[in-house]
């Protein structure tokens, strides 16, 4: 059994709580390494949505869910799907800094040939 799926959802558990069943698969997205970029909802998941809000319509600007600062676009009525789907994209690496290695902090270095002036055509051989 894949250890990154809940073997206590199931479908009719998103009929229940559709805002359940996202945040699990945001869960689900969180153990698999991955970022979350989109929800989709099918036809009746959306109207199921609608009812745990309270919203007689959908809203018109795009819709966003999830907490603060990592908020996902919401699709509703997505064709061809039924059900709560969430796409999602694998964790960039974190970026690290080079460590301060031991030295002097006034040490400078400097280059093997010396800076030449725009203005000078560059000397040296011409082989």
């Amino acid at each position: 059994m894949d250890k990154h799926i809940d073997p206590n959802w199931t479908m009719a558990n998103d009929k229940q709580s559709v805002t359940v069943g996202i945040n699990t698969r945001f869960w689900i997205c969180r153990q698999k390494n991955e970022v979350p970029v989109r929800v989709l909802l099918g036809r009746e998941h959306t109207r199921l949505f609608m009812n745990e809000r309270g919203w007689k319509t959908l809203p018109r600007e795009e819709f966003r869910y999830g907490a603060k600062g990592q908020e996902v676009p919401v699709v509703f009525n997505a064709s061809g799907m039924y059900g709560i789907a969430v796409e999602s994209v694998p964790k960039p690496a974190p970026v690290r800094k080079g460590r301060k290695r031991g030295g002097n902090s006034g040490e400078t270095t400097s280059s093997p040939l010396p800076p030449q002036s725009s203005d000078t055509p560059p000397t040296g051989p011409l082989d």
